[in-house]
């Protein structure tokens, strides 16, 4: 991977950072934001192989659970494990697929919070798992995956205008 590449890929990951806790805060669904770091995570394993995404998904991890995460690296497992899983998806990549992408962002949303459930919630006996179900997993994967639609293009074309600066180079 090219220090461009690399250093572009960080860029986004700051970018979506700061989207996700400054501007996405004014745009709810239901009391949900949408994932970003998540989008990004699973564009670039889908985009780039495991190796990416479980760097990438280690990054974005580290940078939630240092500003909003209780468990120092539980945020940072979820998403390596995501990057991991959607980085398996690229041997099937193709540049015309719009659906698979958001497929594995809504798939890896739904195991992470999945997870989160079953840590923060269940092991402390509030196990109302049809509430937590309707009122905040649908709606922030539902979300998730309509931003995602536009962030993927996006993200598809940052990392395609990357490896065409490196070949010039």
């Amino acid at each position: 991977m090219g220090i461009i590449r690399f250093l572009i890929i960080i860029f986004e990951l700051i970018i979506c950072y700061v989207l996700q806790s400054s501007v996405c805060g004014n745009f709810t669904l239901n009391h949900t934001m949408p994932d970003l770091m998540m989008i990004i995570v699973v564009t670039v394993a889908y985009l780039k192989g495991s190796n990416a995404g479980i760097l990438y998904g280690f990054c974005a991890g580290m940078i939630l659970d240092l500003t909003y995460g209780t468990h120092l690296g539980f945020g940072a497992l979820l998403y390596l494990l995501a990057g991991f899983l959607a980085g398996l998806f690229h041997k099937f990549y193709r540049k015309d697929d719009n659906i698979t992408p958001l497929l594995l962002i809504a798939a890896c949303l739904f195991l992470q919070l999945n997870v989160y459930y079953i840590t923060e919630f269940v092991i402390q006996g509030k196990a109302e798992y049809s509430f937590y179900l309707m009122n905040i997993m649908l709606p922030k994967i539902v979300y998730t995956v309509l931003v995602g639609s536009v962030l993927y293009k996006l993200c598809q074309l940052s990392i395609y205008w990357s490896i065409h600066l490196e070949e010039r180079t």
